[in-house]
């Protein structure tokens, strides 16, 4: 049985869950919003302000600085069948960690999942094609984290705004579904969007989709007053204001 959440796990959670909304909100032009969902994506654009430069989105120490298994100039040179093997290892499940790896004070390659994604991201912008080739063969509920980070790094380079859309969509029809991995689609999007004076609208509609399909947010025990039921029916009406 799993223990109950503190109420600063809850907090927390909330906070995840409320950035999550934000990403696919920036993501849906402001004219398909109603007037309360722009009211809202406005407050919470106050509440959860990008950082200004990659120092401030490195959290990471310098010390002791958790890395890939692989890095991406081994990538380049590593066959499709090894890279797929290595991925099929680090499942998304394992996380920031490696669970085979043995104990050592080097922990340089001692990464899961997300650094080895990270690396794969970083293989999209040099190398797009082959990439390409390779999305085709992840797995859903397996290989989110590198499908979702390979979305990202695309988007980097000289691939057609529509073509990486209709890769996007692929993945969606194949079941990719995770929260990691509609994350980075959202933040592409937005990206794709301004370059592309818009999106087309059967995108945006897929995108409206996965935001009614956000969990709603677990409110942490406030001394407010405010009750579980009124948040949820405020939560639905976030939902039911949308275009």
């Amino acid at each position: 049985m799993l223990p109950e959440w503190s109420a600063k796990e809850k907090f927390k959670r909330m906070q995840w869950d409320r950035r999550d909304r934000l990403e696919l909100l920036r993501a849906i032009p402001l004219e398909l919003l109603s007037v309360n969902t722009k009211k809202l994506r406005s407050e919470e654009e106050l509440v959860f302000v990008e950082p200004d430069s990659q120092k401030e989105r490195d959290t990471g120490s310098l010390m002791g600085v958790v890395g890939s298994r692989m890095t991406v100039g081994e990538m380049s040179h590593a066959s499709d069948e090894d890279l797929l093997r290595l991925f099929d290892e680090l499942p998304d499940s394992v996380g920031w960690d490696n669970p085979r790896r043995s104990w050592s004070p080097d922990m340089s390659r001692a990464g899961g999942a997300i650094q080895l994604s990270r690396e794969f991201g970083e293989l999209a912008k040099q190398a797009p094609n082959r990439v390409l080739a390779l999305i085709s063969r992840l797995q859903p509920q397996v290989h989110e984290q590198y499908a979702g980070e390979a979305i990202k790094g695309l988007a980097n380079t000289e691939l057609p705004p529509a073509t990486l859309m209709g890769v996007i969509e692929e993945l969606d029809n194949r079941g990719f579904r995770s929260r990691e991995f509609r994350d980075d689609v959202a933040s592409t999007a937005a990206a794709l969007a301004g370059r592309s004076n818009g999106l087309p609208d059967t995108f945006l509609q897929r995108l409206i989709v996965w935001l009614t399909e956000e969990p709603e947010p677990i409110w942490p025990e406030a001394p407010t007053g405010e009750t579980k039921s009124t948040t949820k029916i405020e939560h639905l009406q976030f939902f039911t204001d949308i275009a």
